[in-house]
């Protein structure tokens, strides 16, 4: 992520922009080919995306994707909503975790898991990926915020082995 989007980011952050409405703008950026095209040409006019902005995307958006043609950045609007995404997601401590295991975990456990992200990392909340991964053998790899705690088989084969050759 470039520090162009981030810095287009904390702008809607401030100007409190509906995440909404910049995921809408970049699906209907991502999904046509020639709007991409059209913005991204040096050769249509900045007036010609100006009038052509409001016609396509929502109400909110329009200034964002105003500036960016009008800097040449309209390409970095999949990096700003994720830039934006990640912001909105640090300013409410909202955690994102990455759970992987040989089988989904119950609820129960799902639970559990929350719990000590939200308290070993002080998040009020923890979106948890859930990533199967049969090559673990059993047990988990939890990832978030950074660090990595490895339960599973294979890592655990792996530390005894290397305990054991260093002896």
């Amino acid at each position: 992520m470039t520090p162009t989007a981030v810095n287009y980011a904390e702008a809607l952050y401030e100007l409190n922009i509906p995440l909404s409405a910049v995921q809408q703008a970049e699906d209907i950026f991502s999904s046509s080919a020639a709007l991409q095209k059209a913005l991204e040409n040096p050769v249509v006019s900045q007036r010609e995306k100006d009038a052509l902005i409001p016609r396509v995307f929502p109400k909110e958006s329009v200034n964002l994707l105003r500036v960016l043609c009008l800097h040449g950045y309209s390409r970095l609007l999949p990096q700003v909503r994720q830039a934006y995404e990640d912001l909105i997601r640090q300013k409410n401590k909202v955690l994102r975790a990455t759970l992987t295991c040989v089988t989904p975990p119950d609820a129960a456990t799902q639970s559990r898991l929350k719990d000590f992200i939200r308290k070993k990392h002080h998040a009020n909340e923890v979106e948890l990926d859930i990533v199967q991964d049969t090559s673990l053998v059993g047990g988990f790899i939890l990832s978030c915020g950074g660090s990595v705690y490895d339960w599973s088989l294979s890592g655990r084969i792996q530390r005894m082995k290397q305990t054991l050759t260093r002896r």
